[in-house]
């Protein structure tokens, strides 16, 4: 008995550990997906998608039509719930149009984070409207509103592709904006230059989704809407001017109302001085909005082309204007362009103070540098006069585009200086066709000289 007993114990032991030899302490992680692209073949842009549906009609509820083929899109995500100002829901955009999708789950956010690609099988999801807004979702509610898709479902429907895709807004001013255009509707707009109405608030009253005007320096206003339950909800609004980045969504009732759903609070970026905002004793200004698009007749202004016949010109961006300059299209090989600004009486002043700001554009080697003289003689050409170079900030390095924000030239002192004086912003290019490319384009706006 004890034999068998002994044998027994022995097997079970063999057994326990034949098992355990077997069994592995680490496991594998699963297979990295964030940069595999599926592939699936897509059958329709967005904006063939949502044209499948009608328009919407805010007596009856609008239209809502359910896609009965095999319909496949793809887009990259441009906004999710991360922040909670967008709940169950996800915005996609390709190069044609974008829709929001309603999608019945929580942190959408670590699946589709910002700038993964995904792919939409729309076979039996719906096409509808909330509140005018176009999205894409499940079957009709009795109301004819879109419910979300359900969260077992997701996978049905939803191919997650790679992440890390550029995430492309589309440059607007507010004016174009600040009536509803369909065109860019759920699209991500990057808006240059806006500031808030009112800055003595927050974001939103404690207990509702609130709307708040944001508005450009011409008056024209957009809606930004910020939900009560984002996580942003109680800060301040911020009080200077600047850019804005959004979802471009629209309410109808009795008409057409825009309006922005930022993302989080990095999506704006409002550092600048507010409209017509200036402080101190101001000696010297000029914002160069009374003139028109095109002119090179700056009044008060010596616009000196030293070298190559090309001079600063009034641009327009939006509600906003400025002076221009450019070697582009020259066809010179030296393009040295001078502008000057009117004398400034310095005398008596305490602490005088020059602030400008810039934007520069296809950055390739062109420089725009500022200079003082005390003994110009206020007309013709500026190079028998004596100048001194003064530091300042300087747009820079934006190679592929037009820089995002204006560039603050910070405060340059002046207190070397006395007397009358001159500002001179002097461009340094030339055209690629004569062998060497220095085009950077440079943008100059609010000019501004005071004292305490």
């Amino acid at each position: 008995m004890m034999r068998r007993l002994n044998f027994a114990i022995a097997c079970m032991l063999l057994s326990v550990g034949v098992f355990t030899a077997c069994v592995k302490k680490d496991f594998d992680a699963p297979a990295d997906q964030t940069s595999i692209d599926p592939m699936l073949k897509v059958t329709h842009t967005i904006a063939q998608l949502k044209a499948m549906n009608g328009v919407y009609n805010p007596n009856t509820g609008g239209d809502t039509t359910v896609i009965g083929q095999d319909v496949v899109i793809s887009g990259i995500v441009t906004a999710n719930d991360r922040s909670g100002n967008f709940y169950k829901q996800l915005v996609i955009q390709d190069s044609s149009s974008a829709i929001m999708m309603l999608i019945d789950a929580n942190n959408l956010y670590a699946d589709y984070p910002v700038g993964r690609k995904i792919y939409v099988k729309c076979r039996n999801l719906w096409l509808g409207y909330d509140g005018g807004n176009p999205v894409l979702g499940y079957v009709p509610n009795e109301q004819l509103g879109l419910t979300s898709i359900p969260q077992q479902r997701v996978g049905d429907f939803i191919v997650k592709a790679n992440i890390g895709n550029p995430v492309v807004a589309d440059t607007v001013d507010l004016a174009t904006v600040s009536s509803a255009q369909d065109k860019y509707y759920n699209r991500l707009l990057y808006i240059r230059e806006a500031q808030f109405d009112d800055t003595t608030k927050s974001y939103t009253q404690p207990t509702s989704t609130t709307n708040r005007n944001i508005k450009d320096c011409a008056g024209k206003t957009l809606v930004v809407r910020t939900s009560n339950y984002s996580n942003f909800a109680s800060l301040m609004l911020p009080k200077g001017k600047g850019a804005i980045m959004g979802i471009y969504t629209v309410y109808i009732s009795s008409k057409a109302t825009p309006q922005l759903v930022i993302r989080d609070t990095s999506d704006v970026r409002f550092n600048g001085a507010r409209c017509g905002a200036v402080s101190g004793n101001i000696l010297f200004g000029e914002n160069f909005e009374g003139y028109s698009k095109g002119t090179t007749n700056i009044g008060g202004w010596i616009n000196f082309a030293e070298v190559g016949n090309k001079q600063y010109a009034i641009d327009s961006f939006g509600a906003t204007k400025y002076a221009k300059i450019s070697a582009n299209a020259s066809g010179q090989a030296i393009v040295r362009s001078w502008l000057i600004t009117p004398g400034i009486t310095l005398t008596g002043a305490t602490n005088p103070t020059l602030t400008f700001k810039t934007i520069n554009g296809y950055d390739n080697g062109a420089t725009l540098k500022v200079y003082i003289s005390t003994n110009y003689s206020g007309s013709g050409n500026p190079t028998t006069a004596t100048w001194t170079q003064v530091p300042a900030t300087i747009s820079t390095g934006n190679t592929t585009g037009y820089a995002s924000t204006w560039t603050p030239s910070g405060n340059v002192n002046l207190n070397a200086f006395s007397g009358k004086v001159y500002v001179a912003f002097v461009y340094d290019g030339a055209d690629p066709s004569t062998g060497t490319k220095l085009t950077t384009t440079y943008e100059l706006d609010d000019v501004y000289v005071v004292a305490n």
